[in-house]
This record gives C-alpha cells, sequence and structure tokens, in this order.
C-alpha cells in the first residue's frame, strides 16, 4: 500500500477507484483547489482496451482541464461514419457541422485513456493515488466520514490497517462496487438477452471508412479504426463456442464480406451487455459516480463519457460545498441531474441495441436507415450518436 502523502486530513475527499471516473474527479478537484486522493485497489491500470469512444463533450471537459492536446495526439479522430444493409452502402452521417468545438469522436483504448489522465494528474499533483489500497469498511461520523483501508499486497492483521478520515467517500469503483454494496442504495436493473465478441486487429479494411456500422439478418456488425493502424470489430452471435477471435473472423468474414485471416488479433473477448442504476447516487457523504453509479450497454459508447460528465458535475457541487452550501442541498442537484442524464443514456443505448438486432425483413430495415442517413433527419442522428445536449441542464 503506498502511503498517503503527509499533508492528507479529514478534510480530504477521498476517491475510491483510479479508472476513469476517479482519475478524472481527481483532475477536477485539483484544478479547483479542493483537497482528494484516490485509492485504487489494483497494482496497476488494467491493460485491456474495453471503452474506446470519447465523445465532443468529454473533449471539452479534456480541455478545461488542460489535457486535450495529450489526445488528440495518441487517438484516432473519427469525422465520419457509414451504415450498410447486408453489404450495401445505405447511407453516411457527418459529425462535422455538428455545434461542438471539436466535432468528432476520438477513439483510444482505455488502458490508453487511463494511463494519459493518470500520468498528468501525478505530475500535478505528485503522490496522490495509492495503488494497492482497498476501501474495506467506513462508517459515519457527523460531519467526516472514518475509512477503513487495506493493503492488497499484504495480509496484514486488522490491528495494522490504515484509518483515515474523509470529508467525502466517493465510490468509482466500478460495477461491483463495494463502497456501493456497503451503503442502503438499490442496484436496481438486468442483464440484455444476446451476447458479442469483439476482437482489436491489426490493419484496416481497404474501404478506409474509419466506423462503419453492417446490419445483416443475424445481428449488428460494427467497425471502428483505432490508432496505430489497427481496427475493432464488434459482431452481435448466439454463437458460444470457439475462441472469440475465431468466431469475430468468421462472422465478419461471412456477413460482412472483410478477410481478417491475415490480420493479427491483439486482444478479444466474449461479453454480454446490461443496465443497472442506482436509485440515489448519494447516501449521506458516500457518493457514487461512474460505472458505480451506473451502467450503460456498452453500443453506442456512451458510459465512460456519460461518468465523465457526472464527475463534472459533481466537482461545481463540491467546490459549493467547500465554500459553505449545505452538502445535502448540492448533492441533491448532482443526484437530479445525473439521474437524468443517465436515464436518457440508456434509453439511447436501447434504441441503438434495437437497430443492431437479427432480422427477418429487410425492407423495414432499408426505410428506417434511410429516415435516418438520407433526410433532414440525419442531423438529429448524428446529435443522438455523440450525445448532445446531455452535457446541460436541465438534460
Amino acid at each position: 500500500m503506498n502511503e498517503l502523502p503527509d499533508n492528507y486530513n479529514s478534510n480530504h475527499i477521498l476517491i475510491a477507484g483510479a479508472g476513469p471516473a476517479g482519475l478524472m474527479l481527481g483532475h477536477l478537484l485539483h484544478q479547483r483547489d479542493i483537497p482528494f486522493h484516490i485509492v485504487e485497489k489494483n497494482a496497476r491500470s488494467h491493460q485491456h482496451s474495453r471503452a474506446i469512444g470519447i465523445h465532443p463533450i468529454s473533449l471539452k471537459i479534456f480541455e478545461e482541464i488542460g489535457v486535450l492536446d495529450l489526445f488528440l495526439e495518441d487517438a484516432f479522430k473519427i469525422s465520419k461514419g457509414a451504415a450498410y444493409l447486408e453489404r450495401t452502402f445505405v447511407g453516411s452521417i457527418d459529425f462535422s457541422p455538428l455545434p461542438f468545438k471539436h466535432p468528432f469522436i476520438l477513439t483510444l483504448p482505455q488502458y490508453r485513456t487511463e494511463r494519459i489522465l493518470r500520468d498528468d494528474l501525478l505530475t500535478k499533483q505528485p503522490g496522490c493515488i495509492s495503488y494497492s489500497t482497498a476501501v474495506e469498511d467506513f462508517k459515519r461520523d457527523k460531519d467526516k466520514v472514518r475509512v477503513r483501508l487495506r493493503d492488497q499486497c499484504t495480509h496484514t492483521p486488522d490491528e495494522m490497517a490504515l484509518e483515515v478520515a474523509a470529508s467525502f467517500l466517493v465510490g468509482c469503483d466500478g460495477k461491483n462496487s463495494q463502497v456501493r454494496q456497503k451503503t442502503s442504495l438499490q442496484w436496481e436493473g438486468s442483464p440484455y438477452p444476446g451476447t458479442y465478441v469483439m476482437g482489436d486487429f491489426q490493419g484496416r479494411p481497404p474501404n478506409g471508412i474509419p466506423a462503419i456500422i453492417h446490419l445483416h439478418p443475424d445481428g449488428v456488425v460494427e467497425s471502428f479504426a483505432l490508432p496505430k493502424n489497427r481496427q475493432r470489430w464488434v459482431v452481435k452471435t448466439d454463437r458460444n463456442a470457439g475462441a472469440p477471435s475465431n468466431i469475430v473472423r468468421g462472422e465478419v468474414q461471412r456477413r460482412v464480406g472483410s478477410n481478417l485471416t491475415d490480420h493479427r488479433c491483439l486482444h478479444s473477448s466474449r461479453f454480454g451487455i446490461e443496465r443497472y442504476k442506482a436509485h440515489k447516487f448519494f447516501d449521506g457523504r458516500i457518493i457514487l459516480a461512474g460505472d458505480a453509479a451506473h451502467v450503460v450497454s456498452p453500443i453506442g459508447g456512451q458510459g465512460m463519457n456519460l461518468g465523465w460528465m457526472g464527475t463534472r458535475t459533481l466537482a461545481d457541487c463540491l467546490v459549493s460545498i467547500y465554500r459553505g452550501s449545505t452538502y445535502s442541498d448540492q448533492l441533491k442537484i448532482y443526484d437530479s441531474i445525473q439521474q437524468r442524464r443517465a436515464s436518457k443514456a440508456i434509453t439511447r443505448a436501447e434504441i441503438n441495441m434495437k437497430l443492431g438486432q437479427a432480422y427477418h425483413w429487410k425492407l423495414p430495415r432499408r426505410v428506417l436507415l434511410n429516415l435516418l442517413l438520407n433526410t433532414p433527419l440525419e442531423r438529429i442522428t448524428a446529435r443522438l450518436f455523440t450525445m448532445h445536449g446531455l452535457d446541460r441542464w436541465p438534460v
């Protein structure tokens, strides 16, 4: 367990989890001169690709905290996408006319996103993250939270566990949040039916289109360009036998016509999709953010960005608290705003999923795609795809 910094005191906000949400909250609090410290139970960041999409609303926050240029240097910029129906081009979607300062989507493996945020934060505030340190338990005092921290690298006896006080404890520790599980907050939702496989491959398709959705009677195939001449493929399938990389290769060849035989697979996995949301995002001085508060289907790439929007709102509320506002009033504002955002994001993700489901009749899909991509609705489609409007209040 990395020791907490010498200047740590009970006025600090303790953040559990050094993933995208926890690191972003750290940046936002540092910028606002609010004392904080992050504890992370793992010894290092995950190396899997996982989430890749960074939407324009997040780029606005990146610019605010001074990391945008780092991402622009490292990520792949997507300004346009296309849709195919059974190998036939139907239409395209252009993000450049959207009312954003940065009207494009960046793609970058999540571990790289975390590394950029982590390294820049540690440069700005050295020692602000303790790895291999888990929140084991906590109890509430009148105006503090007393937190028991456990070293994950050694089996220390109870009397050697570190106990600290914090003004607030923020759970940014993922969908299986230990912080949330130790509160009375209800976790409501369920998995969706169906499974997906994904693979990141070296090399890109010859058509040169960076983002493509292929609708097929057996389910959607999605394709997104990544940095370093790589491509992510996502396939909806009911096949459970065989290595995920082989399933991706076979189904992409069969449904799309792209041959990935000579493309090295860098990472592959099989995953289900689900939706969950805590009925409330705070319990006294215990606060939830990111996937600890809400889990959205990854189809559409909204989850990580939704978490960042939440931490932006939370940081502003915490500033007001430190300036003298009543903490319960401010956390009610955070909860109200982020609950609405999460509900809208869940609904949008479900629309994306329904569009990519298996189908029997081709004509309705063609009519729908033409309506969304080849009429004035195309601009609305682009706005919905890029989470336009979810950063505003009221949402």
